[in-house]
Order: structure tokens, then sequence, then C-alpha cells
């Protein structure tokens, strides 16, 4: 008698849906940013922003598309605003400072870690800074992924 082998079982999900790890959510339906009027594109700006948490907890644990923040994306999207906001909080200019947080997001370092480690120098305004970063974070990358970025 002839044994014939077992037909392996198949499985129809993705490796990557038996990690632990949570699937990124997908990017939003958008029509191609290119063929969109000024309002259109204004309104997809508008989306982007809504959908962006803005209670701490929930913004801090938003996923991040790291492959897209590279040097160039950190200092001509959030440097300059870094540098701006330093100058706000502060009264001058501090390189070292912002040369550092850019370093933290280059570094992909959670924003807990950035809170903590520009706490000392920013006081009580870290919280509100690295919120309001990291809101800025997540907007560029979509915005980027969208086609809406220069």
């Amino acid at each position: 008698m002839e044994q014939r082998a077992a037909k392996p079982t198949l499985s129809w999900l993705p490796p990557s849906a038996t990690s632990s790890q949570k699937p990124l959510p997908p990017p939003p339906e958008e029509p191609h940013v290119s063929r969109l009027s000024t309002a259109e594109k204004k309104a997809v700006i508008k989306r982007i922003i809504e959908q962006i948490p803005t209670a701490k907890e929930d913004l801090f644990a938003y996923p991040i598309d790291w492959a897209i923040v590279d040097s160039e994306f950190v200092n001509t999207r959030i440097r300059p605003w870094v540098d701006k906001k330093i100058v706000a909080y502060i009264g001058e200019s501090e390189a070292t400072l912002s040369n550092f947080i850019c370093e933290q997001v280059l570094e992909h370092n959670p924003p807990t870690k950035i809170l903590t480690e520009i706490a000392m120098v920013l006081d009580e305004e870290a919280e509100v800074f690295v919120v309001k970063m990291w809101r800025l974070l997540i907007y560029v990358i979509a915005e980027k992924k969208l086609g809406l970025s220069v």
C-alpha cells in the first residue's frame, strides 16, 4: 500500500497577522492629491489633523512609520518647528537642545523618553512641547505619504 504524504495545511493569515504587534492602520483613502483643488487639499489636511489623537496616552501610542523619518525629513520638517518653539520657551536659540531633540527623533525614541530627557530643561513646558511635536511628526508623515508635502 502506498502512503500519501499529508497535505500541508495552508494558513490564510499573513505572518504579520500572527505576530503580537498591532498592524498599522491603512492610510486614509484619498484621491490622488495632484488632481485636487486647493480647497480639496485643505479638506484632506483637515481630515488628517482630525484623525491625530489629542490625548497624550493615545497620541504616544499612535504607530509611527519610521521608514519615512530620515535626516532630510527631520531637518526640513521637524527642526524648524523645534527651533522656533525653543526660542519661544527659552527666549533664545539653543542649537545644542535642538540638535539633541532632533537626534532623539532620528533614533526613533519614544515620546516618553524624549519627554524625560528634556524635562530638566523645559520644566513644565516639556510635556506640551513633546505632545505638539509628536502631533506634528504624525501629521507630516501622513502628509508625505499622501504626497501633500513639497
